[in-house]
């Protein structure tokens, strides 16, 4: 099947929460509610049209006026693949987990609320599993500042201290 295929079956189907397909110029993807998504995703695996059995990425990106949260589906028996995608709240990201659904998403989902930010309520284990769990933010947000120290210890990049964001660029930085 073809994304859009996926699409037109969760339609048919009536399944709530799908809000739209979008043709992209890489992968093409469907939108969906965040309080559906346990449900959808359970359809998705178990309808013999779509049997999509395996989740091979979870990831989170930042736009200036929300989260995305992007999950990559694929049919080990079909052969076919989809990408997901859920709009969530800037101000406080918070999608249900997938991880009853399918167990590979207990790793995933606690990396992007690591490293991004994104709580996935229900998780079953939702500690940090990167960073020390005292850690403070989410490195890869857009306002993240590195900290200079931790625990008393110095932190360093390749090019040595890292700088404060007032700081600006190190002097070292790469051309």
């Amino acid at each position: 099947m073809k994304p859009k295929e996926f699409f037109e079956k969760l339609d048919a189907e009536g399944m709530k929460g799908v809000i739209e397909f979008i043709d992209g110029p890489v992968d093409s993807s469907i939108r969906v509610e965040p309080a559906e998504l346990p449900r959808i995703f359970a359809f998705l695996k178990d309808d013999p049209d779509c049997r999509l059995d395996q989740l091979s990425l979870v990831s989170g990106v930042e736009y200036e006026d929300r989260f995305e949260c992007v999950y990559h589906l694929l049919s080990t028996k079909l052969l076919h693949d989809l990408v997901i995608k859920v709009h969530l709240d800037k101000n406080a990201p918070c999608v249900p987990t997938v991880s009853d659904v399918h167990p590979t998403a207990n790793w995933h989902e606690r990396e992007t609320w690591d490293l991004v930010g994104i709580r996935f309520e229900g998780h079953p284990d939702p500690r940090r599993i990167y960073l020390p769990a005292d850690w403070e933010g989410h490195p890869l947000q857009r306002d993240y500042v590195f900290p200079n120290e931790y625990n008393g210890l110095p932190l360093t990049d390749q090019h040595g201290p890292v700088k404060k964001a007032e700081e600006g660029p190190s002097e070292t930085t790469e051309s």
